[in-house]
């Protein structure tokens, strides 16, 4: 039996090759997780990851909780990522840390919207609808089985 050396992927521009190409819209606190749900459900084909809690740890838990939130946005088959927080500082930390993919990264917070949930909606579906776009651009292609490392 012959030993496949290539498969049809998307490469990232940073990091192992992928086999799928989500928008991943990531809530990053329990407060926005409303609004991303709403975000999600309006760009068919995203992923959603909301967070239930988020806010007020502090030390380990503080450090543990965002490397999560930063892992899954650095998933390869995540093709872009949407940032959805309450406070900009926060969600620019998480954001930047993905970014650092070569991905495309946006942030949408509350404070942006003057706490007008129905706002960060509205501000999201937009971001997420340009990353979406950018996302249906990229093609497939035949990429080495060596750039390809499985986690």
């Amino acid at each position: 039996m012959a030993h496949q050396t290539s498969f049809l992927g998307y490469r990232r521009p940073k990091g192992p090759a992928a086999t799928r190409n989500h928008l991943l819209v990531l809530s990053i606190v329990g407060l926005t997780a409303p609004a991303a749900r709403r975000i999600a459900r309006s760009l068919p084909g995203s992923r959603l990851v909301a967070a239930a809690y988020g806010r007020g740890q502090l030390g380990g838990d503080a450090i543990t909780y965002r490397r999560q939130l930063v892992g899954l946005g650095r998933n390869s088959n995540c093709g872009a990522v949407l940032v959805i927080g309450a406070d900009r500082t926060t969600a620019d930390a998480v954001a930047t840390a993905i970014s650092e993919t070569g991905k495309p990264v946006e942030v949408v917070t509350m404070d942006e919207v003057h706490e007008d949930a129905l706002a960060l909606s509205d501000a999201g579906v937009r971001h997420g609808a340009r990353l979406m776009h950018m996302l249906s651009r990229q093609r497939r292609e035949a990429v080495s089985a060596t750039r390809w490392r499985p986690r």
